[in-house]
């Protein structure tokens, strides 16, 4: 408990909202009033009593995922971002905390108040379940649901302030999935699997049942949660440090992955059968679940060549360095392409691949070339990843330059050329093919020659991006050596 108790970042958080004082005359407020105006609206009608109090019950159900689903995250994104740009956190890691109590402090700190206001409204929303007749399992199981959905979001937001103290997650996520369509986010399978719940009638007092998707689904989030609070913790102990190193970015990838292929299965068998979910095909889910794991693969592959870069450097530099060697680029790419492979197993089989393919040579062409592309995607991002570490820079913005440069400028050239000539072809086309996601769309949607070629285009791509990393690399050491030499003069 001393996580709780011997908590200088949880308790100086409780001190800015007002400490232990105002929370309870809150909370005291929130206990004597909120019963008394539930049982005075009883009253001004009592012949439709029960109708009232189940009217209450779902209001109350409304203020408890505003509080606890919405407000708690972006608490805890703004008590990181009011340390980080007051510089406080500097002072902090010279603190004796550790860094997962530092963490914790975040998420608890700012929210002790609306936890417990969230507490009270719990107990008082199950007596006004009892009061209108319904089940009062279905109040704690939709309440269970929130709780997992809000320690999701709260871990996201951590991370995100750790690591882009600017942006808040929440404020992008939650107007996406109210207006937009969750920016094309439901046509993930993994992101299917973990709504499911929220989705799926859980997140309402009509129901207590719980089915194995429930489960899975609060599986699945705990893990994602717990992958970004290690990650948070990290960044949290050095600035320097990279959220995800080489280890936790292949959990990550192994997280999702997993999600994915449960979601595939899952909606395979009708498991998504809600308005949400009945947007996009089965071309569009295939493209977006690849891509997105390939984004997540670049993590692990990255942090393998910086990780194995540096122990080089330190070595050569210290010949009492007994750090065990990390994984290098080599071992790192083939994990991180034969977890990301795992989706290929099941995708053509549950994602309808047959009614594309056609046939078993087809079908094992598909596999491979999509195999293919991954694995180009991957050996280009661990050469950015490497060449730059080797520059002294920070691999972050040549990689998203790199994705930008390679994912969205060949499609744009096409739709742009397109438009000019007043063609109505539908993408992808030849060029658009020559990147990863034309690729990608090229081989769902069977035109096997264009994804021929732009593979071939990746392959050479990939080439030159070796041989002018060699290049570049050895030219510097030649400056370097020129400069280092002595002046004869």
């Amino acid at each position: 408990m001393a996580i709780l108790s011997d908590n200088p970042i949880l308790w100086a958080n409780l001190q800015i909202i007002g400490g232990w004082k105002r929370v309870g005359l809150v909370a005291g407020a929130v206990t004597f009033a909120l019963p008394l105006l539930i049982f005075g609206s009883v009253q001004m009608n009592p012949a439709r009593s029960d109708d009232t109090m189940q009217f209450w019950t779902r209001l109350l159900l409304v203020v408890q995922v505003i509080l606890i689903g919405l407000v708690v995250p972006s608490r805890v994104h703004g008590a990181v971002k009011r340390d980080r740009t007051l510089k406080l956190i500097e002072s902090h890691r010279l603190m004796p905390v550790k860094s997962s109590h530092a963490i914790i402090g975040y998420l608890i700190g700012p929210n002790v108040m609306l936890m417990t206001i969230g507490a009270v409204i719990l107990v008082i929303g199950a007596m006004v379940t009892v009061g209108s007749g319904e089940d009062v399992g279905g109040w704690f199981l939709a309440n269970a649901v929130l709780a997992v959905v809000a320690t999701l979001a709260s871990c996201l937001t951590v991370f995100a302030a750790h690591n882009l103290p600017r942006v808040n997650p929440m404020f992008i996520l939650v107007p996406a999935g109210m207006f937009g369509g969750g920016l094309g986010l439901t046509l993930l399978p993994a992101v299917k699997l973990m709504a499911y719940p929220v989705f799926g009638g859980m997140l309402s007092t009509r129901t207590g049942s719980v089915e194995w998707m429930h489960v899975a689904s609060a599986v699945g989030q705990m893990s994602l949660a717990s992958v970004l609070l290690i990650g948070a913790m990290r960044r949290y102990r050095r600035d320097d440090m990279p959220a995800l190193g080489f280890a936790l970015g292949t959990l990550l990838l192994l997280v999702w992955v997993t999600l994915t292929i449960g979601g595939i299965v899952v909606g395979r068998g009708d498991g998504f059968a809600y308005p949400m979910f009945d947007q996009g095909s089965v071309n569009q889910s295939f493209i977006a679940s690849i891509a997105i794991t390939m984004l997540i693969g670049m993590a692990p592959v990255a942090s393998a060549a910086m990780q194995s870069l540096a122990w080089h450097k330190r070595k050569a530099i210290d010949e009492y360095f007994v750090q065990p060697r990390p994984p290098g680029i080599v071992p790192g790419v083939v994990l991180t392409f034969l977890i990301s492979s795992l989706l290929l197993s099941v995708i053509p089989v549950h994602l309808g691949s047959a009614r594309v393919v056609g046939s078993i040579s087809n079908a094992a062409l598909f596999s491979v070339m999509t195999a293919g592309v991954i694995l180009i995607h991957l050996s280009s991002t661990a050469i950015i990843a490497w060449y730059s570490s080797r520059r002294g820079w920070s691999p972050l913005g040549p990689l998203i330059g790199w994705v930008i440069l390679t994912w969205a400028l060949a499609p744009l050239i096409e739709a742009v050329a397109f438009a000019l000539q007043d063609r109505a072809e539908d993408l992808p086309g030849p060029i658009t093919s020559s990147s990863p996601i034309g690729s990608l769309a090229a081989i769902w949607t069977g035109n096997f020659d264009y994804a021929r070629t732009g593979l071939i285009v990746q392959t050479l791509v990939l080439a030159i991006l070796v041989i002018a990393a060699r290049f570049f690399t050895q030219k510097k050491m030649d400056i370097d050596l020129s400069v280092a030499e002595p002046n004869p003069g």
